[in-house]
């Protein structure tokens, strides 16, 4: 079994993964030709909350509509997702260990619940996209979105 499969083998949603930004690239290339998308955001240029947003904004095309606030970015982030063909989706976070690093713990814990939400929200059965969140880290022990997941009632399981 491959690492793809591995991943949409789990049953849960979020993933922490020890690696190289490059293994995760080439599983997003691998993706589209087995009829799965997927997007890779980097968490460097997303250590505040309008970073974020602009990194959403221009990595998954959203609309010129986008309000670059938490509401907007579920809103968006659901629609994008429910118009995919395919039946899988990965998105990918590199440098993670950095995603919100600038601001107050609230706003990570805002953004884990609207990943939450979304993954709950394109698993039903109208939807029925099989949606993971990978979290790609140098060293996941000593990571505050870990520390936060947990803290969130967020499962994810670790790859090394």
């Amino acid at each position: 079994m491959d690492l793809l499969e591995k991943i949409f083998d789990q049953d849960l949603s979020f993933i922490l993964a020890d690696g190289e930004k490059e293994i995760f690239q080439s599983i997003a290339e691998k993706s589209v030709t087995n009829k799965q998308k997927s997007s890779l955001v980097d968490g460097a240029k997303a250590s505040t909350k309008s970073d974020l947003m602009e990194e959403f904004y221009t990595k998954l095309d959203f609309p010129e509509h986008f309000g670059r606030n938490w509401d907007a970015l579920y809103d968006s982030l659901t629609d994008f997702l429910w118009s995919l063909d395919e039946d899988k989706y990965l998105l990918i976070f590199t440098n993670a260990d950095q995603l919100l690093s600038k601001e107050k713990d609230n706003e990570l814990y805002n953004f884990l619940e609207i990943l939450k939400m979304t993954a709950e929200n394109v698993s039903q059965v109208d939807c029925d996209l099989d949606m993971k969140v990978i979290f790609l880290f140098k060293a996941t022990e000593s990571s505050h979105l870990k520390t936060a997941m947990l803290n969130n009632g967020i499962n994810a399981l670790s790859i090394r």
